[in-house]
């Protein structure tokens, strides 16, 4: 079973696109663990890669379930609560 993904190199803006895309071919494919874990180690790229073989691949184990998975990749890639407070000062201080 061969799946087309995206890939994701580490950008903050494409976390999110990234993720859904990922999430939808989980549940359109009915990947067991080891295929989630599969497919979303060859989406990675450049940073992401890195995090994934210097980081993840030793924790794989511990990755039960896509949400585990969601949380690790979220922690290391999604927006921190400062960009958030800052993102919101922001715009506050456009209106």
């Amino acid at each position: 079973m061969k799946a087309d993904i995206l890939t994701f190199s580490g950008e903050h803006s494409k976390v999110n696109e990234f993720w859904l895309s990922f999430k939808a071919d989980c549940i359109a494919h009915k990947w067991d663990l080891n295929l989630m874990v599969y497919y979303f180690r060859k989406a990675m790229r450049g940073t992401a890669l890195t995090w994934w073989t210097s980081e993840m691949e030793e924790k794989v184990e511990m990755l039960k379930t896509i949400k585990n998975l969601h949380a690790c990749f979220e922690a290391q890639f999604g927006i921190t609560e400062a960009e958030k407070d800052a993102a919101e000062d922001l715009l506050d201080n456009l209106v």
